[in-house]
């Protein structure tokens, strides 16, 4: 649609397309977990009580982005799945990778958490300003 708002009074996950023309706001009382596409034309408003997660290749994009965890951590992540296997007296692990999470504003991106921001593997890019603000720390 035009404008797009989303209320979850516990968590919101997606793992599909939530597309907006204009504006696109998504609240979660909870923790808020993306791992399809999150994508506005114009303002894109992401808030969660507790954890923002952006995960196994999902996209966040909008010309100017704001992601807030009030109480929680900001977090945009490649995920590792470990697969083990044994017979006889050999073991062996493989590490699988998924695509790299992305969160993409075309102007200026603003990320906000109660505790922790970490970007792990994954990509943050701003056309303009990124801005980062964190109740303890931030991982790049």
């Amino acid at each position: 649609g035009n404008d797009v708002s989303l209320i979850a009074g516990q968590n919101l996950d997606n793992i599909g397309t939530l597309r907006a023309a204009n504006n696109l706001s998504a609240a979660a009382g909870n923790d808020l977990v993306n791992s399809g596409l999150i994508e506005a034309g114009n303002r894109l408003d992401l808030l969660a009580g507790n954890d923002l997660i952006n995960k196994s290749g999902g996209i966040i994009a909008g010309r100017d982005v704001t992601l807030t965890a009030l109480r929680g951590d900001v977090i945009n992540e490649r995920t590792v799945t470990s697969h083990q296997s044994a017979a006889d007296d050999a073991t062996w692990r493989k590490d699988f990778a998924d695509s790299a999470a992305r969160i993409e504003a075309a102007n200026d991106m603003t990320l906000q958490a109660g505790r922790d921001v970490k970007n792990t593997g994954s990509v943050l890019q701003a056309g303009r300003d990124l801005s980062i603000s964190a109740g303890r720390d931030v991982a790049i």
